[in-house]
């Protein structure tokens, strides 16, 4: 550390690569290496602030929180009393909090939501659009939609990040900005209404995991855990049962529309049923995510999601996909 104090005293003389301040480039490297002790010298001896970020826009916190290390990000916290780099983002619009959400464990998490309350009160009473949590990067997705799909997806790490999910719903969380739930258009005397690409995505990827996840429990079909699985299958089946007569009821109401689409569309919902019946439909759900839907079928629809989201296990991501699903559902009609 005197050696490094010695450099610093002298950081003038030293070039840095892209002309950048040559504290705040040992800071950055002394964050990502984990070398706290180097990171307090830099800091307390005023060599750098901890405001400063790297040609990504990443801050010592994002660095600290990819590292997840809590210490280090209390520590990064406690120096910057203005508490900018809590919220900085990067040049992708991500804050700390969508870096926690994706790369951290619990605890970093809790770490950075305790300072947040400390900023902003009560993260579950604000409104939602106030809710720093339900801030969107660049791409559209909020801290609980990087939760969700944006961590590595395995078995192993489920547990992991059902407890991150878990947590920010606590504070106020949601999936979706308000306006990427659902898409509508007027055609006639009929509303369609198609899901926006986050959630088909969300859907696809989580009504996947579940009969993956069940299928990974059992291998035996006389047990509880068999009993569990076709159960579960019958529920993904009546689901996609449900989401083809939704579509089939479209047709009927413009068949125009449907006509132009699709003229075989009768003969092919048929074709859909039957395979779906016959234990394909998760091979199927893919397909019936792009197709759209009668607004007065969508309940139905979302009667048999949160049936499947809830038995045998909650998966706490579809439910509450189904949440926001039927909320937009309830500002699209009214009632």
């Amino acid at each position: 550390m005197n050696m490094l104090q010695i450099i610093l005293n002298e950081h003038h003389l030293v070039a840095t690569t892209e002309r950048r301040d040559f504290a705040a480039s040992v800071m950055l490297c002394a964050v990502e290496n984990e070398v706290d002790e180097a990171v307090c010298l830099i800091v307390e001896g005023g060599y750098s602030s901890v405001m400063i970020s790297n040609s990504d826009g990443e801050t010592p916190l994002h660095f600290a929180i990819v590292k997840r290390n809590s210490q280090l990000m209390e520590f990064l916290m406690r120096q910057d009393h203005a508490d900018g780099i809590v919220t900085a983002i990067t040049k992708r619009g991500d804050s700390p909090a969508h870096y926690a959400a994706r790369y951290g464990a619990v605890r970093e998490l809790e770490t950075l939501l305790h300072r947040l309350v400390i900023m902003f009160g009560d993260l579950q009473t604000l409104n939602v659009e106030n809710n720093p949590l339900n801030a969107t990067n660049n791409e559209g997705s909020t801290c609980l939609y990087l939760a969700g799909l944006g961590r590595v997806n395995s078995i192993d790490h489920h547990e992991e990040r059902d407890a991150i999910a878990q947590l920010l719903l606590q504070h106020g969380a949601r999936l979706f900005r308000r306006d990427t739930i659902v898409i509508c258009s007027r055609s006639g005397l009929s509303e369609q209404i198609l899901l926006h690409d986050q959630a088909r995505r969300g859907v696809a990827t989580w009504v996947r995991e579940i009969i993956e996840r069940n299928n990974e429990n059992t291998a035996d079909d006389d047990d509880a855990d068999g009993l569990d699985v076709r159960s579960s299958n019958v529920l993904l089946t009546e689901l996609c049962a449900e989401w083809v007569a939704t579509v089939v009821s479209l047709s009927s109401h413009s068949s125009a529309i449907a006509k132009e689409c699709h003229p075989n569309w009768p003969d092919l919902a048929a074709v859909l049923h039957i395979v779906i019946s016959a234990g394909y439909a998760l091979e199927f759900m893919p397909l019936l995510l792009e197709l759209p839907l009668l607004r007065s079928g969508l309940a139905a629809v979302l009667h048999r999601l949160e049936r499947f989201s809830s038995f045998p296990r909650v998966h706490v991501l579809l439910l509450q996909l189904h949440t926001e699903l039927s909320g937009a559902l309830v500002e699209i009609t009214g009632d």
